[in-house]
């Protein structure tokens, strides 16, 4: 993506699905090359070698407080989410061993790896670049991938309050999809991220949706039940509305979510030039549309 006269364009974007599930118990022998590769196969390899990468935050830590991890294992930053208090302290740390994979499998790809930003901190920017927090508004990134779901409050531009909702991965609907209509894991990944260019009522997106249903409901419980308590014990931090990210916001599920949360949740997008994917693919994007904003400087 790039920006002109303030506004964002995006300028190429492709999905490269994993043959093969990440092994969060086995980060030494994650690997991203052969994704890298397809991608710049499919879009193009850009002008400039400076890249910025996320990882899956099923390979990372997330720990509330000023924790303080082994610098000979891990690469942290931290940061003060609730300025209003003392506390509020949040840690990010990834394997070390993940940290230079990614160096290692963009440098093989041709390209220099400049930043590795944490997922809560290029959802907080993809917000931000929305204008979603325009007027003092908090709104919520609710990010349902396949190592799990993430919400993340995001006032200013800025995470305040995040949580990782347990147990309601993508990785659920991919192995009942798989499961209920006998296809390969890579078959699946592809059936679902097609889903978010096809209309709510294309009789395999409501397949697909129906074979979603528990993880769905279990997704909305969670988000529901984390929403309360931000609005009985943290008003101050809870959201207004919330921003769908990742190849959940493909499934078209979000009617659902915001019934039970009780607020505006949608999938997310934001004002571009030129020829863009529809929200519900865009949202798939939107951490690497953040990404690429790094290179804009003070954004």
């Amino acid at each position: 993506a790039s920006r002109r006269g303030g506004r964002v364009r995006v300028e190429r974007t492709a999905v490269a699905c994993r043959s093969t599930p990440v092994d969060p118990t086995a980060p030494a022998d994650w690997s991203a090359r052969q994704e890298i590769e397809t991608a710049l196969a499919v879009a193009g390899r850009p002008k400039a070698s400076r890249s910025a990468a996320s990882v899956s935050m099923s390979l990372c830590d997330l720990a509330a407080g000023r924790a303080t991890p082994d610098e000979e294992s891990f690469v942290s930053s931290q940061w003060h989410a609730d300025l209003s208090s003392a506390e509020g302290w949040y840690t990010f740390a990834a394997p070390l061993s993940v940290a230079d994979r990614v160096c290692r499998d963009l440098g093989k790809a041709g390209l220099t790896c400049k930043s590795l930003d944490g997922m809560t901190h290029a959802l907080a920017r993809a917000v931000w670049l929305a204008g979603l927090n325009q007027g003092g508004r908090t709104v919520a990134a609710l990010d349902w991938s396949h190592g799990g779901a993430m919400l993340c409050s995001v006032s200013d531009g800025r995470p305040v309050y995040v949580r990782q909702l347990r147990g309601c991965g993508l990785a659920k609907v991919e192995e009942a999809v798989a499961e209920e209509l006998q296809l390969e894991r890579l078959r699946v990944c592809e059936l679902i991220s097609s889903l978010a260019t096809k209309p709510a009522d294309d009789p395999a997106a409501e397949l697909v949706r129906e074979i979603a249903r528990p993880v769905t409901e279990d997704l909305a419980s969670e988000l529901a039940r984390t929403l309360d308590h931000l609005r009985s014990h943290k008003k101050a931090l809870a959201p207004e509305s919330v921003a769908l990210f990742g190849g959940g916001a493909a499934l078209g599920v979000h009617r659902r979510l915001a019934e039970r949360a009780k607020l505006p949740v949608a999938p997310w997008t934001l004002p571009t030039d030129g020829d863009a994917p529809p929200p519900a693919a865009l949202a798939m994007f939107g951490p690497a549309i953040a990404l690429s904003a790094l290179a804009w400087g003070g954004s």
